[in-house]
Formats: structure tokens, C-alpha cells, sequence
């Protein structure tokens, strides 16, 4: 994935005589197109899921360490996680898409100013077919 562009070392340190690296998912990267995730096999689409989870979980990580000591409030902070099922149709599922995309997109392109903060959306959709 390193040599793909995908992520790259974000830090290195020395660990029991070799390093050890700390890796980041390239921001440019991060999207793939319809065209590379139907080329991509199943091993692929594992290491990229991985990536994408490792990540967040980095993220999440990097935010409670940061507001540590009774200086967190993850209700004003707007932080939650959750998973919601849906039974949706095909045609259902890509107008939900859609309005989402409509919400988020005016959005992308902010840069930061006094009062705002940066915000991390991540979004996972796949289908649940089990019984």
C-alpha cells in the first residue's frame, strides 16, 4: 500500500533493534475510484478495510488522548459512533447516498478559520445478508 500511494510513514522510531513505523492513509488517496475497488481483489479490499479501520481508530485514539483529564465532552464535541440498519432498495439506497453527498459536499471545501474545528465524517455501507 506503501509503494501503491495509499498510506505512507508518518513517523519512525527505533524498537528492540529495528523500526518501527507508524503509517497514514494519503489524504489524496483515501478515494478510490469505481474503477480501482472492482480491479482490486478480495485480499485487497481486506488491506484497504484494515487501513481505513486502523485509521479511525488511530483518530479516535489521538482525540481521547488528547482531551484527557476532565477536558472532553463528547456530547459538544459532536462525537458518536453507532450503526443503524436499513432496509433499503437499490433505488432507496442511492438516493440516500445522494442526499448524503448533497449534505456533506458544500462542506468539503472549508478551510480552517477561528471557531472551526476539523471534523472527521466516516461513513462504511455494505450490504447484510445475513439471515
Amino acid at each position: 500500500m506503501v509503494d501503491s500511494g495509499i498510506v505512507e510513514v508518518v513517523s519512525e522510531r527505533p524498537s528492540r533493534g529495528g523500526v518501527e513505523r507508524t503509517y497514514g492513509v494519503v489524504e489524496s488517496a483515501a478515494t478510490l475510484t469505481a474503477q480501482q475497488l472492482e480491479a482490486a481483489s478480495d485480499d485487497d479490499h481486506i488491506r484497504y478495510f484494515a487501513t481505513f479501520l486502523g485509521t479511525l481508530l488511530s483518530d479516535f485514539g489521538a482525540y481521547l488522548a488528547m482531551n484527557q483529564g476532565g477536558g472532553r465532552d463528547l456530547t459538544s464535541d459532536g462525537v458518536g459512533y453507532r450503526q443503524a440498519p436499513l432496509w433499503l432498495d437499490d433505488d432507496e439506497l442511492t438516493e440516500l447516498v445522494e442526499q448524503l453527498r448533497a449534505v456533506v459536499e458544500p462542506h468539503l471545501a472549508n478551510g480552517p478559520t477561528p471557531g472551526r474545528r476539523r471534523r472527521l465524517l466516516s461513513t462504511i455501507v455494505m450490504p447484510d445478508d445475513r439471515p
